[in-house]
């Protein structure tokens, strides 16, 4: 008897086989799409009729009678549903597998959503901004830039132009003054006007170049005081003194080449100035009555002339005595 007897083993190499040889899984069929959709319809039944599901998955046997009555079910609607499917759709509503559970708040889910609707967003922001770039566009052209240039040619003006006109305007009416209280009033112009500039008012600045170019002119006027041939004179009683009279000669102011000059006079009786073409001196009875002997005589008054007007000068010269009040209205 050999070793291997005696000890009652066999070699690997010789031992006969004890059984059949052993036989792998089958893989598992895969599921048609269908059986798919048909599950997915198992479990939305079950889930719509939650009387059925709570009755039957209370009993011992809970799965065969819920699938029984889940084949009636389906049967009574002309639908064929084999084992498969309904044992996978009860395990699905078991597993909730069909069941949709809203994923937690969190900055990743946050962002998720962004990228998602990344399209309508970009959409959005870029409708935004172009918003906001033609608002802004429209407020910088139509207020901000207008402003700005406004106070660009202000900085400007008040730094060349203004005090440059002041000067030539005071210049001018220093030139051509011949008597010292037209020199006073330009000095007096000039200094407000500086005062002005200094306080960065260029309207004010404005304002006295305008007075000074309107002494200037007023310097420049050449007119003669005559009195009118028709009417000449007027006789009134003042209302504060009706005893007295006051005797009035009617004039005109008349430049050298015969035009009328409009002059503005105070009226003694009303108290207004008011800017006329003629008007009526107050003078002596004896001037008076000395003209209307000097008009009777041909006509014409030869000796006419009231008061001169010089260049330079900023009002006319009595050339008769005046005694200073006028009137501007009379009855003709």
């Amino acid at each position: 008897m050999s070793a291997e007897a005696a000890t009652g083993t066999v070699p690997l190499s010789t031992a006969a086989p004890s059984g059949p040889a052993p036989v792998a899984p089958a893989a598992p069929k895969p599921q048609s799409l269908d059986e798919v959709m048909m599950a997915m319809d198992v479990v939305d039944t079950l889930r719509h009729n939650e009387n059925l599901v709570a009755e039957e998955l209370s009993q011992d046997d809970r799965d065969r009678t819920l699938k029984a009555r889940l084949r009636e079910l389906y049967e009574s609607q002309g639908l064929t549903v084999t084992d498969a499917v309904l044992d996978q759709g009860i395990r699905a509503l078991k597993e909730s597998r069909f069941t949709y559970v809203a994923p937690k708040e969190s900055w990743a889910l946050t962002l998720a959503r962004l990228w998602v609707r990344r399209t309508a967003l970009g959409l959005w922001a870029a409708t935004g901004l172009a918003a906001f770039g033609i608002g802004w566009g429209g407020y910088y052209y139509g207020f901000v830039a207008p402003k700005q240039a406004a106070e660009a040619q202000v900085r400007v003006a008040l730094a060349d132009e203004l005090p440059r006109a002041l000067e030539d305007a005071y210049v001018q009416v220093i030139n051509l003054a011949q008597e010292d209280e037209a020199k006073r009033q330009a000095g007096a112009l000039r200094a407000d006007g500086r005062f002005g500039l200094g306080r960065k008012d260029p309207e004010a600045v404005r304002k006295t170049i305008a007075d000074l170019l309107a002494l200037h002119k007023t310097l420049q006027q050449e007119f003669q005081v005559r009195v009118m041939r028709e009417p000449s004179g007027v006789e009134r009683t003042p209302d504060e003194n009706p005893r007295a009279r006051n005797y009035y000669l009617i004039v005109q102011a008349l430049a050298p080449d015969g035009s009328v000059v409009p002059q503005s006079i105070k009226s003694e009786e009303t108290g207004r100035t008011k800017t006329v073409n003629r008007w009526a001196v107050r003078v002596s009875q004896d001037l008076y009555r000395a003209v209307q002997k000097d008009k009777r005589q041909d006509g014409i008054i030869q000796v006419d002339l009231v008061a001169e007007k010089k260049r330079g000068f900023l009002g006319p010269s009595n050339v008769m005595p005046i005694d200073g009040g006028a009137i501007t209205e009379w009855e003709e």
